[in-house]
């Protein structure tokens, strides 16, 4: 995507502080919203940060690849203006064009696989003044202690864990095997 430089600003963390930099990324997306703005929450997990900023915003949509944890977080939202769907980036969310002044996808890109896609459609959603915020994990030495890098690092482990291990084949090529969103 073509951004010009002056609408481009990138925060950077030491290695291994990953914890740390995921905090003051989530601090940076909350200093971006008011009653009067709407966010996009992309890999929103069971709701955690949407019902933190739920009595802050216009409206806030959650959006997650794994339908149990959208009915997890629909289940525990206690805001009229929260609402979170099971869909899909990558093949178009059921959204207007700039219906978004703020895209927030924390943690997650790096599971989703080409992010192109996501780009794309994160552009076709943001207004022209928004804000797209991600955050992604370092590549420094504690990435591999992140559970969920395995399946990049080390995929045959990965599988034979939820072949053998865990006993959940079926769970696993949902999730992981050739035809499923995640990676």
């Amino acid at each position: 995507l073509d951004v010009p430089q002056e609408k481009r600003s990138c925060r950077r963390f030491p290695v291994g502080s990953f914890i740390m930099s995921f905090l003051a990324t989530k601090q940076t997306v909350r200093s971006l919203l008011s009653k009067d703005k709407s966010i996009l929450d992309f890999g929103c997990v069971s709701g955690g940060f949407l019902q933190g900023v739920g009595g802050e915003i216009g409206e806030g949509i959650g959006v997650d690849l794994d339908g149990a944890l959208v009915a997890k977080a629909t289940q525990s939202n206690r805001f009229p203006n929260v609402q979170y769907i099971h869909a899909n980036a990558n093949v178009g969310l059921p959204f207007g064009a700039e219906h978004f002044d703020v895209i927030a996808a924390l943690g997650v890109l790096e599971h989703v696989g080409p992010e192109q896609a996501y780009m794309q459609e994160f552009h076709r959603l943001l207004r022209p003044d928004g804000h797209l915020v991600i955050e992604v994990p370092s590549m420094g030495p504690f990435r591999a202690l992140d559970i969920g890098n395995i399946k990049y690092n080390y995929p045959r482990l990965h599988r034979w864990f939820y072949y053998h291990v865990a006993r959940q084949r079926q769970y696993y090529e949902e999730r992981f095997g050739p035809e499923a969103t995640m990676f």
